[in-house]
């Protein structure tokens, strides 16, 4: 195998950052790994501002929190369903062509809902079939973002890689929904949509800077299919795998159903608009950056699965005090503090399962880990259905009750996750 595909560190640039205070970026010092990084961070930026301008805009075409649970609903329906499908392509074909490809068909998507958004066509199904669409992109995108990682770093930067990479998704909370929300104020919702288009078509020229990533010879020697039940196979057999993945699938459906109701909270409870609607996620990308700056100061912190735990428990307790608070300033801690302990627990399981993974299943198993992240609009339907009998205070406030019942359940019933080091 190692004349078909040169080894990581012979491909790449040896260059490095130095030691220090500065080790935190260390992976940065690897331009292939830069130009992702960077690449990234206008994708995600472009799509936490899609998130505002798509929540605000079906907020103003129906007014309804079961509306907004159920355009969460329509883009993740296709990535649940599609996500081992995108995961076994991501082992079996080039992850940068891959990436190229999703990456311009979700421009492509919000680019048309701009055009509809400003022309005045715009109604209801188009913002639902847009999100299936661009739900379906995602199921073929998310593996080969994860799996591409170890392609662009030395082993021994990996888990550096893996928290880097993982802070863009929360480093661009802190500017892009705030920028959005001031853009649809400004602006209007149609020019916010072009925005975040350009963000994904940036990713699109500098992937042409990162190296090609093609699987080995011989790891296409099964079919599709049996891929896929090869991916399964590997996590049901590997109890550690089973478990992280398990936990933080009912932590992201129960957990975060806050992020959709989220806009109902800004306008009708906090009565803050579409301003502070930015300024709660931004607060929210504040406490998920320092939560992962943890992480890898923790690095080598021995009880990996007590601080799995202890950060999960604490967001659901976290997430109960906000669902009650209807004053502003204290929602604004509350959900930092919620994020800070949501994203010590997500990406420490992250670099768990990215140093233990084997690569010819890496594109399958984080495929289906990346459904922690779409299973999120599963919970908000969730909990707008409860709200449409009760309250959404009500039912983000038993949303986060039953993820803290599901974390002690978990701590109580797996020796194996408490120990995990």
């Amino acid at each position: 195998m190692s004349e078909e595909r040169p080894s990581v560190s012979r491909r790449l640039t040896t260059a490095r950052l130095r030691p220090g205070r500065f080790a935190f970026f260390s992976a940065l010092g690897y331009p292939p790994f830069r130009y992702f990084w960077f690449g990234q961070l206008a994708s995600v930026m472009g799509q936490n501002m899609e998130f505002v301008a798509q929540s605000w805009l079906m907020l103003e075409l129906t007014g309804s929190p079961l509306m907004l649970g159920l355009t969460g609903l329509s883009r993740s329906i296709p990535a649940m369903v599609l996500i081992l499908v995108g995961g076994a392509v991501a082992d079996r074909t080039d992850r940068r062509t891959l990436l190229r490809l999703t990456q311009s068909a979700q421009a492509g998507i919000l680019a048309t809902q701009g055009i509809l958004v400003v022309t005045g066509w715009v109604q209801v199904w188009h913002v639902l079939l847009c999100a299936f669409c661009a739900g379906v992109v995602g199921a073929f995108g998310q593996p080969s973002r994860q799996a591409i990682l170890p392609s662009l770093v030395p082993a021994g930067e990996l888990t550096n890689a893996v928290a880097l990479a993982g802070s863009v998704w929360n480093l661009t909370r802190l500017v892009g929904p705030a920028f959005a929300g001031v853009l649809v104020a400004v602006y209007g919702i149609g020019p916010t949509y072009f925005v975040a288009c350009a963000g994904f078509l940036i990713f699109v020229v500098l992937l042409l800077f990162i190296p090609s990533d093609k699987p080995l010879a011989g790891s296409q020697r099964s079919g599709l299919l049996g891929d896929l039940l090869g991916g399964l196979t590997f996590i049901k057999t590997h109890e550690i795998f089973s478990m992280l993945i398990g936990m933080t699938f009912l932590g992201s459906i129960f957990g975060s159903s806050y992020q959709t109701m989220l806009p109902y909270f800004a306008r009708h409870i906090l009565a803050v608009g579409s301003q502070g609607l930015g300024l709660l996620q931004s607060c929210s990308g504040v406490g998920a950056v320092a939560g992962a700056f943890l992480v890898v100061t923790c690095a080598s912190y021995r009880y990996k699965g007590r601080l799995i735990l202890a950060g999960a428990a604490a967001f659901g307790l976290l997430l109960m005090g906000f669902a009650l608070s209807a004053w502003f300033p204290l929602s604004l801690v509350l959900i930092m503090g919620m994020s800070f302990a949501n994203q010590t627990y997500i990406t420490t399981v992250n670099v768990v399962l990215q140093a233990r993974l084997p690569n010819e299943f890496r594109g399958r198993v984080m495929g289906i880990f990346g459904l922690t992240y779409t299973l999120t609009p599963l919970g908000g339907t969730i909990a707008g259905t409860v709200a449409e009998f009760s309250s959404v205070p009500c039912a983000v406030a038993l949303s986060g009750c039953v993820l803290t019942v599901i974390v002690i359940t978990f701590a109580l019933k797996s020796p194996t996750l408490r120990r995990l080091d």
